[in-house]
Parts: structure tokens; sequence; C-alpha cells
């Protein structure tokens, strides 16, 4: 359904530009790569609110505001001045709502062991986030412009398979997974890639993976 939508505005946009200044249809003065801009950055913020991922809304509504600022002067202020306002925007979100990591490398231990974090949402910064559970059903993750480490070397399924859902847009996240899993993967990609290896033992675990990787790269290691 994302997919079909976001279609659909594309062709809207090619129409408009083969359209401009004709049938009262504005015209765009030369200036269509930034409309491909707000529209994609628009787009992924209302899909983040819809999935209440508010700090990836509020980044990616807020780089909407930016180039369009910039392409169209829509704005009093200086693209200087909102830039910065933005990066203390999403910082405050981030911080106010708890769930991302920000421009450093965190890694989580307890007493020198791997210890589970819930919240694995990374923007501007890398993140390593381990998972043991034993009866893993489904996880989450979100990648914005930073890296992430996800393992789950150490987790066992409660059934057959389990479902994680990733979102990557301008960044890396890389998967580690036991070598009895197969990795069934379901991803969208839009200027991005996404791969796993078969697996390197017989197994009937099935780890799925869904969403989507724009302008970025998913990569799935077997660990031995």
């Amino acid at each position: 359904m994302k997919k079909k939508a976001f279609g659909i505005v594309l062709l809207v946009l090619a129409a408009w530009i083969l359209l401009q200044g004709n049938f009262g249809i504005p015209s765009l003065d030369g200036k269509i790569w930034p409309l491909i801009g707000i529209v994609f950055f628009a787009y992924k913020s209302v899909e983040s609110i819809l999935r209440r991922h508010l700090t990836s809304a509020v980044f990616t509504g807020l780089l909407a505001l930016i180039i369009a600022n910039y392409a169209y002067d829509l704005l009093p202020f200086t693209n200087h001045s909102l830039i910065w306002a933005s990066i203390l925007a999403v910082l405050g979100v981030g911080y106010l709502t708890h769930s991302s990591k920000f421009w450093n490398e965190k890694k989580w231990w307890y007493n020198g062991k791997k210890t589970v974090v819930t919240d694995k949402e990374v923007a501007f910064g890398s993140g390593t986030f381990y998972k043991q559970d034993q009866d893993l059903v489904d996880d989450q993750v979100e990648v914005a412009f930073g890296d992430a480490k996800i393992y789950y070397d150490n987790a066992e399924m409660l059934g057959d398979f389990a479902t994680l859902n990733i979102e990557v847009a301008f960044g890396n996240a890389t998967v580690y997974v036991p070598q009895h899993w197969r990795v069934d993967l379901k991803v969208e990609t839009s200027f991005g890639a996404a791969k796993a290896d078969a697996p390197v033992a017989p197994t009937n675990k099935t780890l799925i993976i869904r969403g989507e990787v724009a302008f970025g790269k998913l990569g799935v290691v077997y660990v031995k």
C-alpha cells in the first residue's frame, strides 16, 4: 500500500512537470529536483507519524521544510538558522521521547554481559543492540542518518519464525543471526540495497525481515 501510494504521488509529479505552465498549472521555474526531495521527505514524515516514530517524523518533516525554504523562500528565516533550529528540534524530541541515540557510538552492557535494549532507534549516530530473548516473536529497528548493529546470536524463536520490522534511511544496518536461522528478506528498497546470504546450517527457523531501505544499506551476517 505504501509503495502504491508513493507511486501515485510520483505519477502526479510527473504529470505536473510535463504540463506546467499549461491549463492553469503553475510552473516550477526549473526547480524540479527540490520538489522531488520535498515530496519524498514529506511522505516519509507522514509515514513515520502513522507509525508513531516521532523523532523520524520531525527529522524528515524538517528536511522537507529546509529544502522548500531553500528553493522557494517560504519563510522569513535564513537557511542557516533553520538548519540549526531543526537540529535542536530533532534532539529535543529524541530526548523527550527517550527513543533515539545521538551523535556518538553507544553500546549497552551490564556487568560485562550483553543486555537487551527495547528501544532500537538510531539518528545521527551509531548503536549496537543485543537481543537475547528465548521466546522471540517480533522486533523493530529504525535508523536515520546513522549506523546500527543488531545481534540475535543468543536469541531463540518462540515458534518456527519471527519478524523483524526495520526502516533504514540514509544509513546502514547490519543484522547478526545464528547459523541455524534462515532469513527471508521482504524489504522494499529505494536507492538502497538489502542482502542476506544463505544459511550455513539446516534449519526450520526463519527470521522474516520486513520494512524499507531508502538511500542506505541492510546486511545480514551469520555468526559463527
